[in-house]
């Protein structure tokens, strides 16, 4: 069959938006769309050999897949072979243990589901899983275990309108899909549609030369919209998936005219038909870095894993793909294969254990328990979330109330200790992930959150009745683009200071609700979130080179913006009380991370508890002084 050079012009595309996008290039913000454009050109592909052979009496699943086989898995299986041994070296047991359970769902094609699976509140940073973009592999798989069948048991004669009716079918559902927001994106049903468009190309007439340069210009024009004009922040896939999806199709219908020249030059097919290998490559690069250093990619960083990515993955491609595939080593696939999927599973089964020898010996308690450490550690483990908790001691009067997130549930251990000390109580009402003042709600799966809504009406009415004051905290910079306003879409703020006004808005409209009692507020808490790795990743890393990260166990001091923002929004309401939460865990330089050599966090945010214990008695004692 003749290779497209303009499909692999548009490859080439594909993945410098990728791989500039994950970077961090802010000129490439929409880059992950390239993605999309990989799975049109999938199907484009896909439909076309198969059809091809059909046509010829030539078609066997087995031959299929085994095609398939060769072509995708031996730099698959090299690229996670690398990356536990990478692991090994480099990961603390939590991390990798991860990528041992992400390595075998990428061998056995359902990462997309593991890291649906694996999306959540508390969920680690996709920097740090180096086989996150597996993802994608795994949903082409899928997509190749119906295709084949469709193409194959539908009549010809309607294989057009029943591809175009499954295309528009999972567009709609991808479009429209309220129940959660990361199913569109990782599930192969709702990506159907763009494999689809792909194949509609074979049944379009061919195009004129008039037609085809149209055709390649608005192609490109629709992909570089979506490439520099998307951002994290845009919906998607959604109904925004399918501008790259249908530029992508005008480039393949129309590519082989005179426009589509330039995706013929010689240095871009080359790198098109590198592209899976680059894709492979780039993204384990970038994790292990950022899991080394803890911090996030510098600007020279970023230039050295580009120029790596793309010569690593000509070099996979030059010896493990191609020879695989079609070279020298194609017939011995069958040998040696099966090794190297033995070597992985063994692999895996090893890493599984988090492997806690290699972490310093003073250490290996915390790695032995690593997986679990930020939820059996934070400040709030064991006090339950949306609903009404009593704290201190049994019988003592309320002295006071706590409101807010996960940024007050925090706060819930140390205090109830130090509240039985004093034979005191307060009560709380808690809603992590939620941001807890009158007139907000958070926007979830495309609509509000009941629950959030409900955790401030219920909060609300439960403290109104009496005088005692409220202790409110809150991740104020966490909200800044899932809050909305009364109604089921997001707001759109034009900047942080547009934000942080609002916010002090409805402190004040939440303190108006609340009556004439003190809310007191914690303010801006510092945070080690500049810091890719949680402090307890960062102290289980194994020390094979030493290990960078345990000199940034703590952050230099600055005034968080938001405390004086809360403090000069609400200067004009003596009932409101700004509490600065850095004088109790900051010195005049630096707030540490640890002190005698326990975590004060239990993730890269969150105080542990045994950080709540270390400000609990001074923010009482604060408190207090309020109330008296």
């Amino acid at each position: 069959m003749n290779r497209l050079t303009h499909v692999d012009g548009l490859r080439a595309i594909a993945v410098l938006a990728v791989l500039f996008y994950h970077l961090g290039s802010t000129n490439f913000s929409g880059g992950f769309v390239g993605v999309d454009v990989f799975f049109v050109i999938s199907g484009f592909v896909i439909s076309r050999m198969i059809l091809r052979e059909l046509d010829e009496d030539k078609f066997s699943f087995t031959a299929f897949y085994w095609n398939r086989f060769k072509r995708l898995y031996p730099a698959l299986m090299f690229t996670i072979l690398a990356c536990l041994a990478a692991g090994v070296l480099i990961l603390p047991p939590s991390l990798l243990i991860d990528l041992a359970r992400s390595s075998f769902a990428s061998v056995t094609a359902w990462s997309n589901i593991y890291f649906w699976t694996a999306a959540g509140y508390f969920d680690k940073a996709a920097e740090l899983k180096p086989l996150l973009h597996t993802w994608t592999l795994s949903l082409e798989w899928q997509f190749y275990v119906i295709w084949p069948l469709i193409l194959w048991a539908t009549p010809r004669r309607f294989l057009p309108i029943s591809i175009t009716a499954l295309s528009i079918a999972s567009a709609v559902l991808c479009a429209l899909w309220w129940l959660d927001p990361t199913s569109p994106f990782f599930w192969m049903p709702f990506r159907i549609f763009e494999f689809g468009m792909g194949a509609i190309v074979l049944w379009l007439p061919r195009a004129n030369r008039w037609t085809a340069e149209v055709s390649t210009i608005a192609g490109l024009a629709m992909v570089a919209a979506s490439v520099f004009l998307f951002t994290e922040q845009t919906p998607f896939p959604s109904y925004y998936a399918l501008l790259p999806a249908l530029g992508a199709t005008l480039v393949i219908w129309g590519g082989a005219g005179g426009i589509g020249a330039i995706l013929r030059i010689s240095p871009i097919t080359f790198l098109g038909r590198c592209s899976y290998s680059v894709y492979l490559v780039h993204w384990p690069l970038i994790a292990f870095v950022v899991s080394y250093t803890a911090q996030p990619l510098s600007a020279n960083a970023a230039a050295a894993i580009g120029l790596t990515s793309l010569l690593g993955g000509a070099a996979l491609y030059r010896w493990i793909e191609e020879p695989f595939w079609h070279g020298r080593l194609a017939k011995r696939a069958w040998s040696i294969a099966p090794q190297w999927a033995a070597a992985t599973v063994v692999l895996c089964g090893f890493a599984t254990t988090g492997l806690w020898w290699r972490v310093p010996v003073e250490r290996r308690i915390e790695a032995v328990n690593s997986t679990q450490y930020h939820i059996t550690h934070f400040g709030g483990a064991g006090y339950k979330a949306n609903r009404l908790v009593h704290l201190g001691a049994n019988g003592a009067p309320v002295s006071f109330h706590i409101m807010g997130d996960s940024y007050a549930h925090q706060l819930l251990s140390g205090l109830d200790r130090e509240l039985k000390i004093r034979k005191m109580a307060a009560d709380a009402f808690v809603d992590n992930g939620c941001p807890m003042l009158i007139g907000t709600n958070r926007i979830l799966n495309g609509g509000r959150d009941k629950t959030c809504s409900n955790s401030i009406s219920s909060a609300i009415s439960s403290f109104r009745r009496d005088e005692k004051p409220i202790l409110f905290a809150l991740s104020w910079m966490r909200y800044e683009y899932v809050l909305g306003n009364g109604s089921d879409s997001e707001i759109t703020f034009r900047s942080t200071d547009n934000y942080l006004s609002y916010l002090v808005a409805h402190l004040l409209e939440t303190k108006a609700a609340i009556g004439n009692k003190k809310l007191i507020v914690f303010g801006g808490a510092p945070s080690l979130a500049g810091t890719k790795l949680a402090p307890y990743e960062c102290i289980t890393s194994p020390s094979f080179f030493g290990h960078p990260c345990a000199a940034l166990m703590k952050v230099r001091f600055a005034p968080p913006i938001i405390t004086e923002t809360l403090r000069e929004g609400t200067i004009a309401d003596h009932g409101i009380v700004i509490v600065d939460p850095t004088k109790y865990l900051c010195d005049s330089k630096f707030c540490p991370a640890m002190v005698d050599g326990n975590l004060i966090y239990s993730d890269g945010a969150h105080l542990s508890l045994f950080g709540s214990k270390l400000i609990a008695s001074r923010l009482l004692s604060d408190i207090l002084t309020v109330i008296r």
